[in-house]
């Protein structure tokens, strides 16, 4: 196992994955890439085996290096508010506007569903971190917000 932090500008990952996973024999369906996310809201985090770059100029680096089936884990911070002065890549290089206990959170989650990727596989992590509480889906169904109402 080996843990790269490219010291590429994002829109260049590609220049340093690429070579580090070769370097290690890496296929890759053997990387797992963390990101931030615009099209997930703030603090949410996914994982994805494969796919698409979405529009994502270091994904779409790194893909155009090594080829897709990497795996990523998602990290979620928000699309800008209206009142936002600047593109998408100006929003993700601000400064978050979260109180510093969410975005302790959101790194904490991060490193968890990466722990458990690692041990245990993306499918494993994506499972357990995609996974709705008991009952929370039949209560939405049902129109009710507690699961434990009218049970």
């Amino acid at each position: 196992m080996a843990l790269l932090v490219p010291a590429t500008y994002v829109n260049e990952s590609g220049n340093a994955v690429g070579p580090a996973a070769g370097a290690l024999y890496a296929r890759p369906e053997q990387v797992l890439v963390l990101h931030d996310e615009i099209d997930l809201a703030f603090g949410t985090v996914r994982g994805k085996a494969g796919g698409g770059h979405g529009g994502h100029n270091g994904l779409r680096s790194i893909a155009g290096r090594m080829g897709g089936g990497f795996a990523r884990i998602r990290l979620g911070v928000g699309r800008p508010p209206a009142d936002f002065r600047g593109d998408e890549a100006a929003w993700v290089l601000s400064r978050f506007s979260e109180p510093p206990e969410e975005v302790e959170r959101l790194i904490e989650r991060g490193v968890e569903m990466t722990e458990l990727a690692l041990a245990e596989g993306i499918d494993a992590a994506i499972a357990q971190f995609h996974a709705a509480p008991p009952g929370s889906r039949a209560s939405r169904r049902a129109g009710r917000s507690d699961p434990e109402a009218g049970a």
